[in-house]
């Protein structure tokens, strides 16, 4: 959580430093209270992507680097619009060079500790990480790239989530009775919530659930079955208090 915080909050800190300190050399008072306005809007937009994808660590990399990405827009505006570089007595070509460092480093300030954070995370599935409030989200190998999300209490399902035909279903923790991996020799269609869910060919994940089964193309099936395990186990202990 310590880096999705830097990055949430790292960049808007730099761009205000760096933009404020634009607006000094140039003694522009009012252009500094700008950057220093616009730097406190950008610290609330990196924060409001930590909070809302706090517990879903596959989102991190993604959207806690839009912390990064609207501060390093924002400056090129800003810095290719000032004129500062005559005052700084710059060529044309270096000034251009600096303002592209900085705003990758905006970005990157954003992007970097989001992306480390999320594969912290998602590399062991630890037991902290099965004990947490977080959802771990898997795709499915083959086209219709399904998605198993496993979260605290739950498996969450949807199947062909970039079809029209999407469907979504939810099985608590408490209607799982065993997780099992096989192998698929030839893949095929499983019923699941009115639909049915493509497995093509290989390992697979087998979930028994009180009617019915849930089967799953996981790329790492092993690992997948180990998370669901620990997951169940997890939720079991606690309802027994």
């Amino acid at each position: 959580m310590r880096l999705l915080i830097v990055g949430a909050l790292a960049p808007a800190f730099v761009f205000g430093v760096v933009t404020v300190a634009m607006a000094a050399v140039q003694r522009d008072t009012q252009n500094m209270l700008i950057s220093a306005g616009a730097a406190a809007v950008f610290s609330g937009i990196g924060m409001w992507t930590w909070w809302s994808t706090r517990a879903k660590p596959n989102m991190w990399t993604s959207t806690v680097s839009i912390a990064g990405w609207v501060p390093a827009g924002f400056f090129v505006m800003m810095a290719t619009g000032s004129g500062i570089e005559e005052e700084l007595g710059w060529s044309e070509t270096t000034f251009f060079v600096a303002v592209a460092v900085v705003a990758v480093g905006l970005a990157l300030l954003g992007w970097l500790p989001a992306r480390s954070a999320a594969r912290m995370v998602l590399a062991d599935l630890s037991s902290e990480v099965v004990d947490s409030a977080l959802d771990v989200t898997f795709t499915a190998r083959g086209k219709d790239a399904d998605r198993l999300t496993v979260t605290p209490e739950s498996l969450d399902v949807v199947v062909r989530p970039t079809s029209a035909r999407k469907v979504t279903h939810s099985v608590p923790l408490s209607d799982v009775t065993g997780v099992a991996v096989r192998t698929e020799p030839d893949g095929g269609e499983y019923p699941l919530a009115g639909t049915s869910m493509r497995v093509p060919p290989g390992d697979v994940v087998v979930v028994d659930l009180r009617e019915g089964q849930l089967v799953f193309a996981a790329d790492d099936a092993h690992r997948v079955r180990e998370f669901v395990e620990a997951r169940v186990r997890r939720w079991a202990n606690a309802a027994e208090g």
